[in-house]
């Protein structure tokens, strides 16, 4: 058998006599040749002393100087992320004036980080045209990132099996109706309830059947069971919680264990909203409080004045949504007034202010003067300041994510009770509190007579033709049926009140 019997190109086929062939091959010179030769290699790769060692020696320093980079890099795009700050600005190149705060954090970490100063002295030199600082690689690792943030959410959510969806639409700057998107669930680990957003998605068909179709197919790109759904929570918008055509009874039809639980929080904001709009008085209450703001906000000097007032709490702006965060602008009001009445009576006599502005500045204090020192307003200040400070706590517990149904029913029962009691038992408190207030600034404490609207009376010539039912006279009868219960239409009381007198 030659030298490259059992190697030979032809192959080798004499199994009967493999074993005895390949001790021969073994003694073979080219084999043992080879051998040592490979063994030798193996060495000199330990002991890195092969021809292309020190270009190996290179290219691991490069590597290791990128890996570091990049965890820095990451590093900072993720804290960014976290804390929802902006990353670019009108320039992206470094150590420009307006490059952005990814960019200048960039630069505030090269004072102290040696990988970062040997990278952007790299890019300064220009050594390497490649840096990563640039807006496409920002996008791409934040891309990165969210990806695998969800995922290891979605494998939870696969994990623990059944799971709840809570979804809201709203309108972005961009004038795009947009969905955003939170899977609840329990885990079986721990037993704590986790509340994680996964994402916005853009809807056009805001119809129970266009949502309907667009929830379904997020879902199923999620990759989770749709018959896992165990729950289901949206705002009070009949395209929703419609019980014929809604997203929930859609879903419903589809798995029936996907029980719909309302937003409790909305609801509540909803009956507060609709209390506070069914009422004329309560609608210019609401006004003043917004001036109020706007008068002294408007102007730095008017600020000031105001702060020379109010040294703990200052005015507040009304949010359009959140009624319920209205204490926030009432507050001040009701803890302050007397202050702010001296606020606007000094700018109401300030003698350095002159010319058209001037006097329209005054005139607006003046107007505000008079809004204000009004009984009718200072019991309105009590009575949503009383209402909004009980309402509140309760509507940021319903919106915690520990807070469970058993809870929060606990809770909508208790601010019920309150509610009755207060309509029952509160207006002779408002008064007391009110004319505390009318006294610090010296006015009436009582409601003053209001100017009747009369209506023009026309000549009838038919006696069946009655005269529309007599209105309210006496104001702080008037100012309990009307604004405090909230009822301008009960005649049972009218009736009460004309014959009392």
């Amino acid at each position: 058998m030659s030298d490259t019997g059992v190697a030979s190109e032809i192959g080798y086929n004499d199994w009967k006599n493999l074993s005895a062939n390949l001790k021969i091959h073994e003694m073979f010179k080219t084999h043992i040749l080879y051998y040592s030769n490979w063994q030798e290699m193996l060495i000199r790769l330990k002991l890195n002393q092969t021809i292309d060692s020190h270009n190996q020696k290179i290219i691991d320093s490069e590597r290791k100087r990128w890996k570091a980079v990049l965890v820095r890099l990451c590093a900072i795009l993720r804290c960014m992320a976290a804390q929802n700050l902006a990353f670019r600005g009108t320039s992206s190149v470094i150590h420009s004036p307006h490059n952005g705060n990814f960019l200048k954090l960039i630069e505030c970490f090269s004072l102290f980080d040696n990988v970062l100063k040997d990278h952007l002295e790299k890019i300064k030199n220009k050594e390497q045209h490649v840096h990563y600082l640039g807006p496409q690689i920002q996008n791409e690792l934040i891309s990165l990132m969210s990806e695998k943030v969800k995922s290891n959410i979605l494998n939870m959510v696969k994990d623990v099996k059944y799971y709840s969806i809570i979804l809201d639409c709203t309108p972005d700057c961009s004038h795009r109706e947009q969905m955003s998107i939170i899977l609840r669930f329990v885990s079986t680990k721990t037993g704590d309830v986790h509340e994680h957003f996964i994402g916005f998605i853009e809807v056009f068909d805001k119809t129970g059947a266009g949502l309907s179709e667009r929830i379904i197919k997020e879902v199923m790109d999620l990759k989770i069971n749709i018959n896992d759904m165990r729950g289901q929570s949206y705002d009070n918008g009949s395209n929703m919680r419609g019980k014929q055509n809604g997203v929930q009874k859609r879903i419903l039809n589809i798995n029936p264990r996907a029980f719909y639980v309302p937003c409790n929080s909305h609801s509540l904001n909803l009956v507060i909203n609709d209390a506070a709009k069914c009422n004329v008085d309560e609608i210019s209450f609401f006004g003043i409080v917004q001036k109020l703001y706007v008068f002294f906000s408007a102007s730095t000097d008017r600020w000031k004045v105001l702060l020379q007032y109010l040294p703990k709490l200052t005015l507040k702006e009304m949010c359009d949504t959140r009624w319920e965060s209205r204490i926030d602008a009432i507050r001040p009001i009701r803890h302050q007034f007397g202050e702010i009445y001296d606020a606007l009576l000094h700018i109401k006599e300030d003698l350095n202010l002159t010319g058209s502005h001037g006097l329209q500045t005054k005139s607006d204090a003046c107007a505000l003067l008079k809004n204000i020192c009004d009984f009718k307003f200072i019991s309105s200040v009590i009575v949503w300041y009383d209402i909004l400070s009980a309402v509140n706590p309760i509507s940021k517990q319903l919106q915690s994510i520990h807070y469970d149904i058993q809870m929060a029913l606990k809770s909508v029962s208790s601010i019920v009770e309150f509610l009755k009691e207060y309509r029952q038992n509160g207006f002779s408190k408002i008064k007391i509190a009110a004319k505390e207030i009318a006294l610090l600034i010296e006015i009436p404490g009582q409601f003053p007579e209001e100017y009747q609207v009369r209506k023009r009376q026309k000549k009838t010539h038919f006696s069946y033709e009655n005269r529309d039912e007599t209105p309210l006279h006496n104001p702080e009868k008037k100012f309990e049926v009307e604004f405090f219960h909230n009822n301008p239409n009960t005649p049972n009381t009218r009736s009460e009140e004309h014959t009392s007198e």
